[in-house]
């Protein structure tokens, strides 16, 4: 059977992250990832953080027993993945996930493509219990696209990143925004990068 040292690489040169970024995004040393992977440590207290994410099943990891597919086990938490917190510069020039600085525990049945942006500027600060200050960290999942009139999305028009809500009539969209001191955009193209999932203010 494969050596744990030998599966973990595998799994990580198949997402196509570094020992660097594994270890960032998991809360580890890079040392501590390449002592795994040399064999030097066999008994890991991260595996089920490593696990999560490369997005893979963490009892293959630590035995190498079943699929290496995350579906096929349920016993890993999917509120210990780590998922990357990109700049909306970020997101305009399509800078890898990979590259992202730095990571923030994954919002609960979020899906696998999940990362996260701290909103800029007060266009979606408004009166009520929906409002989106600048420095909120909103989660925005690429992988829900579809009925999105009334969900506030993140999207891409004229080369910026903005966060708005959606809307769509008469087969015209328009962007819009909680602060009434803004005006809603009405691009001829837009790009849906994702749906916002969820959010959270930091002290």
């Amino acid at each position: 059977m494969e050596k744990l040292s030998l599966r973990l690489k595998r799994a990580r040169k198949l997402r196509g992250v570094s020992q660097v970024e594994l270890a960032r995004g998991c809360g580890l040393s890079q040392p501590s990832i390449a002592n795994i992977e040399a064999g030097t440590n066999t008994r890991s207290r991260a595996l089920p953080e490593i696990a999560a994410f490369l997005r893979i099943s963490y009892d293959w990891l630590k035995t190498g027993k079943g699929s290496m597919d995350l579906r096929s086990s349920p016993s890993v938490d999917g509120a210990l993945r780590m998922i990357p917190l990109r700049s909306a510069f970020d997101l305009a020039v399509e800078v890898p996930m990979s590259e992202a600085a730095s990571y923030l525990p994954a919002p609960v049945s979020c899906g696998p493509r999940t990362f996260a942006v701290t909103v800029e500027g007060d266009a979606m600060l408004a009166h009520g219990p929906r409002s989106y200050p600048s420095g909120t960290i909103i989660y925005v999942d690429p992988d829900k696209s579809s009925n999105l009139n009334g969900k506030r999305v993140l999207a891409r028009s004229d080369g910026q990143v903005v966060f708005r809500e959606y809307r769509k009539d008469a087969g015209t969209v328009y962007l819009m925004p909680l602060n009434p001191q803004y005006r809603a955009i009405s691009p001829e193209t837009v790009e849906i990068i994702g749906q916002v999932i969820g959010s959270y203010t930091p002290e």
